[in-house]
C-alpha cells in the first residue's frame, strides 16, 4: 500500500510540475539546493567533502557556492525526471541542443551500421538525451539503456514505461545484460551511465586523484565485435535544455570503463567550477567503507597507488597520546596504516613539543600542534579540522576530551579502544577481551587487525635521520634519565641513582666514562642532586636543555641509557641504542619498550635489599659496555 501511494504521489508532483513556468522551477532548486548546503544532513557532508577533496586549493566559500549550485543541479536532475512523462513532444524535441559538429558524428555513427555504446555520465540532465528523438539511430535499430531498478516495484514499472514511450528500450542492470549484449549484436544503440560507485565487484581506478570503484559493465560490453564506444555528455546550458557533446577516440575502443573516467575527469579539471552539474552528492569514492576493512587496501587498488594525489586522497586523522612513551609505542601503529592503507593522507593531532620530531619521521603527511587553550577555546580550534571534512579518525588516547575532539572534527569513521566504560562519541569501537598482560602497542596493533589490517607485526628500530653523528671518540657515554613526568611514583631514589653512577665511574675508569644525565624541566631537581651529590667532572647535566630531537640525538650518541619506566626509554629503545629499565610501580609487561633492539628489563620489587638491586645493575652495566659493536643509526 505504501508503495502504491508513492506512485500516486510521485505521479501528481510529476504532473503539477510540468505545468509550472520553467523561470519559476528554477528558482525553487535554487532554494532547495541553499537548504541542502545550509543544514546540517548527511548528504551535505558527503557533497562537501568530495569537493574539498577534489580542490584542496580553493578557498572554503567557493566550495559553498559550488555545492549550492551542485545540490540546485541535483533538484533539477529529480524534477525532470518526475516532469518528463508529462511534456509535449514539442517541449522534449527542445531539450537537447546540436551543433553542427555534434550532428555530423551522429549521422557518421548512424551511416558506419555497428553497435554504438554510449558512455553517458551523471550530469543533471542526463535523461533528456532519452528523451531526445534525435539522439537514435534512426531506422529499423533502436536505442536502448541500462537502468539500475527501483526498490519500489510500482514505481519501477511507472518509470520503465515512461521510457518506452519515448522510444527507449531498457534493460535492468540487475536481470537484463544477457538482453542488452544481444540488442548490441544487432548493430543498435545502448546508452551506459558508467560513473557510478561499483563496490567490491568494481574495478580499481584512479578519479580525481583518489581511489574508486568503477564499473566493469562497459568492458563487458565492448566484447561484443565491432562495437564503438562513444562518451556522450548532457551539458547544461539552461533549466531542463542540455548541450550534447560526443568524444569518440580508440582510448575508449581499449578500455571503455577507465577512458571514460578519464575524459570525464579532464571536463571536471578544465571547467572553472568543477562541473557542477556533475552528481557530486554521490559516494563516488566509498572504498574499503565497512569498520572490518578500512585499515587493509583491497588489492585491485594497489596497483593504481602512484597515480593517488596525496593532497586529494582519502584523510585519516591519528590522535596520539600525550605523553612521550605512548607516542613511540604508537610508531608500529603508524607503519601499520602506512603498510595497510598507503593511500591514506594522515594528519597526526599532538602537543605542540612533539610536531618537529614527529615531523622528522616522516609517517605522516601533516602534523598538526594543537594549541593548549582552556575551556571552550580549546575545543573551538577543532572547527577548522572538521573544514577538512576527514574520512576517518583514529583515536589513541583514552579520554572523554579526546573523544569529544573526535565528536566535533566529525569523521563519518571514528575508531577508538573500550578500556573502561562506554565511548559514546566514538561510532567505531574496538572491545578486547582481555588486557592484561598485555603490551599496549600490542592491543593497538590488535585493534588494526580487527578494523582490517592484515599484515604481519613486527618491531624493528626505526631509522631516523640524526642531526649530530654519534660520538665516536675513545670516551664511553652512558646516559641517565632519572625522572618520568607523568608519575613520579615511577622514579628510583635519588641516592639510588648517585649510586649507580659512583659504580659507573669507579668501576670503568679505564674506559675514560662519561655521565649525562637527562630529563625534561620537571627532572631539573633530580638531575641537579645527583650532579650536586657526585661534583664530578665527568657528569653531563643536560635536564631541561633539550628538544625531543635533541634528546634522540644525545642518547643516539650513547653507549646506553639507564632509566625507569619513561619516555626516554621508549625514545632509545626506539632508535636501537641499548637500554637498561628499572621497572618499580608499571608492568613491564604491558609498558616496557616494544622495539626489537638489545634491552634488559629489572623489576625493583625483584630484589629485597636495595644492595641486590644495585649489584644487578652494576654487573649489567658491565656485560653491556664490554660489547665492542653497537649501532649507531
Amino acid at each position: 500500500m505504501t508503495d502504491r501511494l508513492a506512485l500516486i504521489f510521485a505521479q501528481f508532483l510529476g504532473s503539477i510540475l510540468s505545468k509550472l513556468p520553467f523561470p519559476f522551477l528554477e528558482k525553487f532548486t535554487e532554494a532547495l539546493g541553499w537548504l541542502l548546503v545550509e543544514i546540517p544532513n548527511s548528504r551535505r557532508r558527503l557533497l562537501l567533502s568530495n569537493l574539498t577533496h577534489a580542490f584542496p586549493d580553493w578557498e572554503y566559500s567557493k566550495i559553498l557556492n559550488v555545492a549550492k549550485e551542485s545540490s540546485a543541479r541535483m533538484f533539477e536532475m529529480g524534477f525532470f525526471s518526475l516532469c518528463y512523462p508529462f511534456l509535449s513532444k514539442d517541449r522534449l524535441r527542445h531539450t537537447v541542443i546540436y551543433d553542427e559538429c555534434t550532428e555530423s558524428k551522429l549521422e557518421e555513427l548512424r551511416k558506419t551500421g555497428k553497435p554504438v555504446l554510449m558512455l553517458i555520465p551523471h550530469t543533471c540532465l542526463f535523461e533528456t538525451l532519452a528523451t531526445s528523438p534525435f539522439f537514435r539511430p534512426l531506422g529499423h535499430r533502436s536505442l536502448g539503456a541500462i537502468y539500475r531498478p527501483n526498490k519500489n516495484t510500482f514505481l519501477d514499472t511507472w518509470i520503465t514505461n515512461a521510457r518506452k514511450t519515448v522510444g527507449i528500450k531498457p534493460f535492468s542492470r540487475r536481470a537484463g545484460i544477457i538482453k542488452s549484449r544481444s540488442h548490441l549484436k544487432d548493430a543498435n544503440w545502448l546508452a551506459v551511465l558508467y560513473d557510478q560507485n561499483a563496490g567490491l565487484r568494481g574495478i580499481g581506478c584512479s578519479f580525481l586523484g583518489r581511489p574508486c570503484s568503477i564499473s566493469p559493465l562497459p568492458n563487458l560490453l565492448k566484447k561484443n565485435a565491432d562495437v564503438i564506444c562513444v562518451h556522450a555528455i548532457a551539458r547544461r546550458q539552461s533549466f531542463f535544455r542540455s548541450k550534447l557533446e560526443l568524444d569518440i577516440c580508440e582510448h575508449l575502443n581499449r578500455n571503455p570503463s577507465k577512458e571514460a573516467h578519464r575524459l570525464l575527469e579532464n571536463k571536471i579539471s578544465k571547467c572553472p567550477k568543477g562541473l557542477p552539474e556533475w552528481l557530486w552528492s554521490h559516494g563516488k569514492w566509498k572504498v574499503n567503507d565497512m569498520d572490518h576493512e578500512f585499515f587493509g587496501l583491497q588489492d585491485k587498488f594497489k596497483s593504481i597507488l602512484p597515480e593517488i594525489s596525496p593532497s586529494k586522497s582519502n584523510r585519516l586523522i591519528v590522535r596520539m597520546p600525550n605523553w612521550l612513551g605512548d607516542i613511540v609505542m604508537a610508531m608500529p601503529v603508524l607503519k601499520m596504516i602506512y603498510l595497510g592503507r598507503p593511500d591514506l593522507h594522515i594528519t597526526l593531532l599532538c602537543k605542540p613539543q612533539y610536531v618537529e620530531w614527529l615531523e622528522s619521521l616522516d609517517l605522516a603527511n601533516v602534523v598538526y600542534a594543537l594549541e593548549q587553550k582552556h575551556g571552550i577555546r580549546y575545543y573551538l580550534q577543532f572547527k577548522k579540522l572538521r573544514k577538512d571534512y576527514p574520512d576517518a579518525q583514529l583515536n589513541l588516547t583514552n579520554s572523554l576530551r579526546g573523544d569529544l575532539e573526535a565528536f566535533i572534527i566529525g569523521a563519518p569513521k571514528r575508531f577508538g579502544l573500550q578500556r573502561r566504560g562506554q565511548r559514546y562519541f566514538l561510532n567505531s569501537i574496538y572491545n578486547p577481551e582481555s588486557l592484561s598482560n598485555k603490551h599496549q602497542a600490542q592491543v593497538w596493533s590488535n585493534m588494526l587487525t580487527h578494523f582490517g589490517f592484515r599484515g604481519k607485526f613486527d618491531f624493528p628500530p626505526l631509522k631516523v635521520q640524526l642531526r649530530s653523528q654519534a660520538d665516536d671518540s675513545k670516551n664511553m657515554r652512558i646516559a641517565i634519565a632519572p625522572g618520568s613526568q607523568n608519575t613520579p611514583r615511577k622514579r628510583l631514589a635519588t641516592h639510588v641513582w648517585v649510586n649507580i653512577c659512583r659504580d659507573i665511574l669507579s668501576n670503568h675508569s679505564n674506559c675514560n666514562p662519561s655521565i649525562e644525565l637527562l630529563g625534561t624541566k620537571k627532572d631539573l631537581k633530580i638531575c641537579n642532586e645527583i650532579e650536586e651529590s657526585l661534583s664530578s667532572e665527568n657528569i653531563i647535566n643536560s635536564a631541561g636543555t633539550t628538544s625531543i630531537l635533541e634528546l634522540q640525538d644525545r642518547l643516539s650518541s650513547s653507549r646506553l641509557l639507564i632509566c625507569n619506566d619513561s619516555g626516554a626509554m621508549h625514545l632509545a629503545n626506539m632508535i636501537g641504542v641499548p637500554v637498561l629499565a628499572i621497572f618499580s610501580v608499571t608492568n613491564l609487561q604491558r609498558t616496557g619498550p616494544i622495539f626489537n633492539s638489545k634491552k634488559v628489563l629489572v623489576h625493583q620489587n625483584d630484589f629485597e635489599k636495595e644492595l641486590d638491586l644495585l649489584s644487578k645493575i652494576r654487573s649489567t652495566v658491565a656485560e653491556l659496555v664490554q660489547q665492542k659493536e653497537f649501532t649507531f643509526l
